[in-house]
């Protein structure tokens, strides 16, 4: 059972690869939230939550921007890796700055209203 919480948890180990795990996890999470775009939109939302427009720009913008605050760590997600251990740690940092990229993904398209609007639609 504890194999099976790891390997969810941690995108099918994509979390542990050498290098930059973060984003390999995090493409993972961007690759099943593309999967996800043919369900109805009520379904989706219930997967996701997020309620932005469901398209490319929108997934790339959200891995862009959460990469980059999962990196730079922004209080209080420095505090929460520095002070906090484990498991719980890991998400609480993760939720910090997906918080974060979803924040930047609001403010983008309400100053640039186009920018969560791919090209040619």
């Amino acid at each position: 059972m504890d194999r099976l919480i790891v390997a969810l948890a941690s995108a099918g180990y994509a979390g542990f690869l050498p290098g930059a795990p973060g984003t390999f996890g995090t493409a993972v999470g961007a690759f099943v939230s593309l999967l996800l775009f043919p369900l109805p939109l009520p379904l989706y939302f219930a997967f996701l939550s997020a309620f932005l427009p469901c398209n490319w720009a929108t997934i790339a913008g959200g891995f862009l921007f959460f990469r980059v605050f999962d990196i730079i760590k922004p209080p209080p997600a420095g505090w929460i890796n520095r002070e906090m251990k484990g498991g719980w740690a890991v998400v609480l940092d993760d939720a910090v700055a997906g918080g974060y990229a979803n924040i930047c993904l609001r403010l983008m398209a309400a100053v640039f209203p186009g920018f969560l609007t791919p090209p040619g639609s």
